[in-house]
């Protein structure tokens, strides 16, 4: 058993990332695949401006923010190949769709963070980001 200083010790991951955790399980058993991957990104989306305000306190950690920022890419790779994974197999999303493209997408969108309105453009590329990903339906014109 763990005595007061030992689990004091221990290093523990921020509230945010367990929430943030929850509400992925949580979207995957309530909505349809594509529904879910585009409540996740519009989720993503809020807890990047969360972490643009809270990274200055996060800076103030002994040893610096590192292992809570891995701590949470792990988190956030994970939610998003399963989400897209689920998309792909039940043919939402295109099959070479690459999960990480639409981090990068948001997180460059969240960038320009300093200029007012990013959210609300980072919000609209979500659903730009969900219909560019659809599979394409070629019609084929006979010869």
């Amino acid at each position: 058993m763990l005595n007061v200083r030992q689990k004091q010790a221990r290093p523990k991951r921020p509230r945010l990332f367990l929430l943030y955790a929850v509400h992925v399980r949580q979207l995957a058993q309530d909505l349809p695949p594509i529904e879910a991957l585009r409540a996740w990104m519009l989720l993503f989306v809020d807890y990047i401006a969360t972490k643009q305000i809270i990274s200055p306190a996060l800076n103030t950690l002994v040893g610096g923010p590192s292992k809570v920022y891995e701590a949470s890419r792990a988190q956030i790779t994970g939610a998003i190949h399963a989400l897209v994974e689920r998309a792909i197999e039940s043919g939402d999303v295109s099959r070479d769709l690459d999960p990480l493209d639409l981090l990068r997408a948001l997180i460059g969108v969240s960038n320009v963070a300093s200029s007012p309105g990013w959210q609300q453009s980072a919000r609209r590329l979500v659903d730009i980001l969900i219909t560019g990903s659809r599979p394409v339906k070629i019609k084929r014109t006979p010869i």
